[in-house]
């Protein structure tokens, strides 16, 4: 009897084994942890290929509303910090990005998207291609990849920008208008 329990508990975990094998993880999982991959991917590829990368602080539309309190339509022409990086710094980020794990996010933000550091990266081609991210809501956008960029990401990037002197978050707004207002002055005085 004992034998007969033990043989039938041996085909039961058989049996729901090879389920989960041959259903696995839902489709969703999958299929976002295949997006990070392919992001982290991509932009492994990238970086790998650039002949130039730039790590650039700058304002957004949201940080000067324009008459009538509409906000215009591309942002102000100005930076506030911009890094060209040197080869020993390109290895640095390419290496870092390399050993991100490539899980997915699992947090999604509902916030406006409002970008105030870009990666622009410059292929041989010169072509450049620019790597937007919101620290303030955790997300990233990025037309050179179909995937979504990993959980880690932002934190990756934080840790090798912010030595640099990159600050992933300032008062924007009030930054913007005194650099509006520095930009008038100067106009002013030609």
């Amino acid at each position: 009897m004992n034998q007969k329990i033990i043989a039938l508990s041996i085909v039961a975990v058989a049996l729901s084994t090879s389920l989960f094998i041959c259903l696995g993880e839902p489709k969703e999982v999958r299929q976002a942890k295949d997006k990070a991959n392919a992001f982290k991917t991509d932009l492994s590829y990238s970086l790998r290929n650039a002949k130039t990368i730039s790590i650039v602080e700058h304002p957004w539309i949201y940080d000067i509303p324009a008459e009538n309190e509409r906000y215009p339509d591309s942002p102000p022409d100005f930076e506030y910090m911009r890094i060209n990086l040197t080869a020993e710094q390109m290895g640095q980020m390419i290496e870092l990005i390399e050993k991100m794990p490539p899980d997915p996010k699992d947090e999604f933000s509902l916030c406006i998207f409002d970008p105030h550091h870009t990666i622009e990266i410059t292929r041989h081609s010169d072509v450049t291609s620019f790597l937007r991210v919101c620290f303030g809501c955790g997300d990233t956008e990025w037309a050179d990849s179909a995937g979504t960029a990993p959980k880690l990401f932002q934190g990756v990037l934080r840790s090798f920008i912010e030595p640099l002197g990159f600050q992933a978050f300032r008062d924007w707004a009030d930054l913007a208008k005194q650099q509006e207002a520095h930009t008038s002055r100067a106009i002013q005085r030609r």
